[in-house]
């Protein structure tokens, strides 16, 4: 393979990685967004009303949980691959897996399937030792692993999401 030929392939990967890039952003962008704008909407019952679980509140003993769309946890997948795997796929067979993952995950953004947004975490009070330090390392461990630990953070999101819905469906058909 000439010098030149090899330049070409290393400035096609370059531009490909950098659509890949601008696409999975433009996707984490459009997921946050979507995840803000229907939420917000739920988060609180309304004075006098009960709070339902059906939609963005869910009732706990501590008060109310609020709930989010699937859109940002598919949405992190995807960023967080595509920044982990910085070289082009070489054989057809991977490109394949891959494009049945993006179909998955396609599906998952348009499901009912629940996940917790973390709003309702009071940063402004005192935190317990433990999750203040589990925290620092994640963020320690997310700074000098960032391509490991993103894809685990963000595919471990998007799992627990998944198992949890399958659980609720299985206790409420066992329930009744």
């Amino acid at each position: 393979m000439s010098n030149e030929s090899k330049y070409q392939s290393f400035l096609t990967a370059r531009v490909n990685r950098r659509r890949m890039l601008g696409i999975a952003a433009g996707g984490a962008v459009a997921g946050i967004l979507a995840a803000c704008g229907s939420s917000n909407a739920t988060d609180t019952p309304k004075a006098g009303a009960a709070p339902t679980t059906s939609g963005g509140a869910a009732p706990t003993s501590q008060g109310v949980v609020t709930i989010t769309t699937p859109t940002p946890a598919a949405a992190a997948v995807v960023a967080s691959l595509v920044h982990g795997f910085k070289e082009p796929l070489q054989d057809w067979r991977w490109s394949v897996a891959w494009f049945v993952m993006a179909a998955c995950l396609g599906a998952l953004m348009t499901s009912t399937v629940r996940y917790y947004s973390f709003k309702d975490i009071p940063w402004t009070r005192k935190q317990p030792s433990l999750a203040i330090v589990l925290l620092c390392m994640i963020v320690a461990l997310s700074w000098l692993f960032s391509e490991y630990v993103l894809v685990l953070l963000s595919c471990t999101y998007a799992v627990a999401g998944v198992v949890l819905h399958v659980v609720r469906m299985v206790r409420h058909r066992t329930a009744s």
